[in-house]
């Protein structure tokens, strides 16, 4: 064996050897019958028949090897090479007998026509040993010179003027089949090594999928990690803030104050943009498809953005709905804001006088789906035509000056790109400088009945209560954000019991009623998850796993046929996080850094079961 062959390729040229073993054992066959059948007038029939039983016996030892080898599945090096080695004294054996043909058979034919069936046949067996033996070089070549170059002894031992041109054909063609058969080796073995190179190049890329995935996994972890150690204290340093901005009257301590709560809430803006990024980097950033309120979505963005542009940089922000675009769609509401909040936001950020105007369009309608346009049109500074493509790249902006006069990491509009394609929608530029820009989102949106859309907040079995003052337990393991939330709870005249992780949670809903239960998760002993599911296992009575027999005795008889409002108030701000909390049993999710606002909104739904939300 070559040494520059690798073994699986050796293996494998073997192999093929004798895989066609039953291709030539069936032409023997079929060729000694038509002899025995077609030559019944040849001078010696015993010599025909002789051969024949030669070539009989030729096919069955054959065969036999074959079986032989086909039962033995694994080989080694020595047992491949045994294995070639019987099949090459099986390629010397069949070429002395097709041989024989031209040195025995053919000089004791009287006919020429006859001569001329041997002579065909042994070229013909001979060039159709070039599919069958060529894999191996050596196979080849023994077996031709074997098979026509007893020809010339044949040509010698009869009479005719024409073998003088057939032993010179006869050479010729051996030399001939034997230049194509060691072609044939040659490219097939380069087409196995090939082969076996891109099977070792799949392997590794195999192996290199998994450690991504694992890495990605990884990844995953850590960015969850992450949000939750960076908005854990963002949500103490926003919160503390916002009470400090409340309770004092110097200027000039507000201007600082401002300034930090600006800074905390543009680097939350980062945070967020970069664990988007992460995600859709990572293909875990997935669209749902829900029934939604399309003008509410709008109206609540246009009051989003409200304060910023109106009170701060005294632009006019409008909204125009065109008649035919339908109120009730099914789409990823929350995605197709964020994408409108980024466009909103950079319009205001980079107009210093003028207007925002931001219009909604039906573009086609067909039976049940609707393509919507929506643009964002500004009077700002423009992008250069140049330049209008890159933006939507990653940490991309129009130049390097904007980029240090208005901020920002470029991240932006490259997560709107990417959340676009994900909803199978497109996004567009066009702006002329120094007069502003357009961009426009396009994308298709199935239509529902308005009474199809969910309810924000889902109704559930309560005591009436009244929100004013309530009675909470607030489960957190952080000190900073549990004395922040007992501030801002007391401010607003409500009564708060805290618990630093499930277990104590649980021992204190053994002692009292709460009417409100302010859940985080990531908690040590047991997260917020596990301690809202065996809440819930013991209002409904069944068996609580996790807990000791006391404990869980005690919760049954306190929280059965009950219904506990609990809220998760997390910095878990990753993909899932939400449907994670709503399926193990939680009413509603909260990210930090929390608002008032958006607890007392959950409380009047929830709570006292009336208002909605705008």
């Amino acid at each position: 064996m070559e040494n520059t062959i690798p073994l699986s390729v050796y293996r494998k040229q073997v192999d093929l050897l004798y895989q066609r073993v039953p291709a030539s054992l069936m032409t023997s066959v079929i060729i000694s019958v038509c002899f025995l059948f077609f030559l019944r007038t040849f001078p010696e029939p015993h010599v025909l028949q002789v051969w024949v039983a030669y070539m009989m016996a030729l096919v069955v030892l054959r065969a036999f090897v074959f079986f032989l080898y086909r039962k033995s599945k694994k080989r080694d090096f020595r047992q491949t090479r045994l294995a070639e080695r019987i099949f090459l004294a099986g390629v010397v054996l069949s070429g002395l007998g097709w041989g024989s043909v031209a040195w025995w058979l053919y000089p004791l034919a009287t006919e020429q026509s006859t001569q001329v069936i041997f002579f065909v046949v042994v070229v013909g067996v001979a060039a159709a040993a070039i599919p069958t033996l060529s894999y191996r070089r050596l196979h080849i070549q023994i077996f031709v010179c074997l098979t026509i170059l007893p020809m010339l002894i044949g040509l010698y031992n009869s009479y005719g003027n024409q073998n003088l041109i057939l032993a010179f054909i006869a050479v010729v063609y051996t030399a001939f089949i034997i230049k194509s058969g060691c072609i044939f080796q040659e490219h097939h073995e380069e087409m196995l090594v090939l082969k076996e190179a891109s099977q070792v190049r799949e392997k590794q890329l195999k192996v290199a999928t998994k450690e991504a995935k694992s890495a990605n996994r990884a990844k995953s972890r850590f960015l969850a990690n992450m949000s939750h150690e960076i908005r854990t204290p963002m949500n103490a340093i926003i919160g503390r803030t916002r009470l400090a901005l409340d309770e004092t009257s110097s200027p000039e301590l507000q201007a600082h104050l401002e300034t930090i709560q600006n800074a905390s809430e543009n680097l939350l803006s980062l945070i967020n943009d970069i664990l988007d990024f992460s995600k859709i980097e990572a293909g875990e950033l997935k669209i749902s498809n829900k029934p939604f309120d399309l003008f509410d979505t709008l109206r609540s963005l246009l009051n989003t953005v409200r304060f910023l542009a109106d009170d701060e940089k005294g632009l006019n922000v409008t909204l125009e709905i065109a008649d035919d675009v339908p109120r009730a769609v099914v789409g990823d509401s929350m995605r197709l804001r964020q994408i409108l909040l980024n466009l909103v936001n950079n319009a205001i950020k980079f107009t210093e006088t003028g207007c925002v105007d931001v219009r909604v369009a039906c573009l086609k309608a067909k039976e049940k789906t609707v393509l919507i346009q929506f643009s964002v049109s500004d009077t700002g500074i423009g992008i250069a035509l140049d330049n209008q493509e890159a933006i939507f790249n990653e940490f991309v902006q129009e130049d390097d000056s904007t980029t240090k006069v208005f901020g920002g990491t470029g991240l932006g509009l490259a997560i709107c790109k990417h959340l676009c394609d994900l909803m199978g929608g497109q996004i567009a530029v066009s702006s002329i400088p120094g007069k502003g820009s357009t961009f426009t989102l396009s994308s298709s949106f199935l239509c529902c009945n308005f009474s199809e859309l969910p309810d924000i907040f889902p109704q559930v079995d309560h005591k009436p209560m009244s929100s004013d003052s309530l009675n909470i337990l607030l489960v957190e393991d952080n000190e900073a954000n549990r004395v922040l939330a007992g501030m801002v709870l007391a401010k607003a005249g409500h009564t708060l019991v805290e618990a630093c992780n499930g277990i104590d949670a649980l021992n204190c809903l053994v002692g009292q009623s709460y009417d409100v239960v302010l859940m985080d998760v990531q908690m040590p002993i047991m997260d917020g998850l596990k301690c809202t599911r065996i809440i819930r296992a013991a209002e409904l009575g069944d068996e609580l796993a996790g807990v000791d027999k006391e404990l869980a005795d005690k919760l049954s008889v306190q929280l059965r046929g009950c219904h506990t409002l609990i809220v998760a108030m997390t910095a878990n701000a990753m993909s899932g996080d939400r449907e994670d909390c709503l399926d193990s049993g939680m009413d509603e999710y909260i990210t930090k850094p929390f608002y008032l606002d958006d607890l007392n909104r959950v409380f009047s739904v929830f709570v006292e079961g009336k208002g909605e939300i705008s």
